[in-house]
C-alpha cells in the first residue's frame, strides 16, 4: 500500500528583497548616493550624515545604505523639511555643475586610479596577499 506524502507543510523559501521609496522631493539625494563624487565633496556627505547620524555611523557613512534604511516616515519628514531641502538643492546644484563639465576635444584626456590612498572606507579595496608598495599604507588606512 503506498501512502500519499503531501508537501504542504514544507517550506518553500525564497529571497524578497524590499527597496525603500524614496519621496520625490529627495530623488537628488538617492542620484548623488549613487555617484563616487559625495566622497570628496564634503557638503556631500555633511548632508548625509545630518540626515540621520546614529544610522549614518551604523552604515559605516555608506549614503546608499543610509537611504535604503531610512524608514519612510523619517524619510517623508525630511521631504518637508525645509533646510534640508535647501542644502540638498544647494549640494545637487554643485554636483551637476561638476557632472555637466564638458570635455575639451582638443586635449587627450587621461585618468590616474591610485587605489592605494582609497576614496572612501565605504569602498572596499581587495588586494593580493603579495606586497605591493601600496600594500603597507592600504592596512595603515584602515585601522
Amino acid at each position: 500500500m503506498k501512502i500519499k506524502v503531501s508537501n504542504v507543510n514544507t517550506p518553500n523559501w525564497k529571497e524578497v528583497t524590499v527597496k525603500s521609496r524614496i519621496p520625490e522631493e529627495l530623488e537628488k539625494l538617492s542620484e548623488i548616493a549613487r555617484n563616487i563624487w559625495w566622497a570628496w565633496n564634503f557638503e556631500a556627505t555633511e548632508l548625509f550624515r545630518d540626515l540621520d547620524p546614529e544610522l549614518w555611523k551604523e552604515c559605516g557613512q555608506n549614503p546608499v545604505l543610509l537611504l535604503e534604511r531610512m524608514s519612510y516616515e523619517k524619510l517623508e519628514a525630511l521631504a518637508k523639511d525645509k533646510v534640508i531641502l535647501k542644502r540638498m538643492n544647494e549640494v545637487y546644484t554643485k554636483f551637476r555643475d561638476y557632472m555637466d563639465v564638458k570635455s575639451d576635444e582638443k586635449r587627450p584626456s587621461v585618468a590616474y586610479f591610485s587605489m592605494e590612498y582609497g576614496l572612501s572606507s565605504v569602498l572596499k579595496i581587495y588586494i593580493s596577499a603579495y606586497p605591493t608598495p601600496g600594500h603597507a599604507s592600504y592596512y595603515a588606512a584602515n585601522e
